[in-house]
């Protein structure tokens, strides 16, 4: 009994941990890969040059979405919560691949937290949920998904290009294969059943020959 009081607020603390962040009403917003895509105003690959109070500098090396072409830029450092912890610091050198929307006073900021703010590790991956990818591998995914999602509704993305194309992607990006999983679970989560999907998907490709 003593041993259990002396855990008791370890587990308390865990036991919170996933009463509050598996509920729908608390947890961080599902933001899937696509959605993050479509929805940023600008994507770029960079390095953190210096640290501020609240923000750091970071110099573009590569820029993948977005009309501002921009070679430096300060974004805001988001802010952890219970559900969403910060699991570094900010330092001169780091890496980072960043979905961005525009903020205030020239500052941006990533979307969805640290789901917009992906750290390159060492050997140059990303890691996306529980698995690493390289970051060609994902950089190649950017431009796919805009040309080949489109918003449907109230937040399903679905494909719009025919189906040689999207096998062809995925054929030869791993990453892209496993995107289109997750949205495909995504789409379902959010009350759209598969069969209304491939609706939506058969009448813009009607719609598509119709205008050719």
């Amino acid at each position: 009994m003593k041993r259990i009081n002396k855990f008791w607020p370890l587990i308390s603390l865990i036991g919170c941990y996933f009463l509050f962040c598996s509920n729908s009403f608390f947890r961080k917003g599902l933001t899937t890969f696509v959605e993050m895509t479509h929805q940023s105003d600008l994507i770029v690959l960079g390095t953190i040059s210096k640290t501020d109070s609240n923000v750091y500098h970071l110099l573009v090396e590569c820029q993948l979405k977005g009309d501002d072409h921009v070679r430096e830029l300060d974004v805001e450092e988001y802010k952890p919560w219970f559900c969403d912890v910060k699991r570094y610091d900010y330092v001169e050198g780091q890496h980072f691949l960043l979905f961005l929307n525009r903020f205030e006073k020239g500052v941006w900021h990533t979307i969805a937290g640290s789901t917009g703010e992906r750290m390159l590790s060492r050997d140059n991956k990303i890691k996306w949920l529980n698995n690493n990818y390289g970051l060609d591998t994902v950089m190649q995914c950017i431009q796919p998904i805009l040309d080949c999602y489109q918003l449907s509704g109230r937040q399903c993305y679905y494909p719009i290009c025919d189906l040689l194309t999207m096998d062809s992607i995925m054929q030869s990006n791993p990453f892209f294969a496993y995107i289109m999983e997750l949205q495909d679970n995504a789409n379902i989560y959010f009350g759209y059943k598969e069969l209304e999907i491939e609706d939506r998907m058969r009448q813009h490709l009607e719609d598509l020959q119709k205008k050719q």
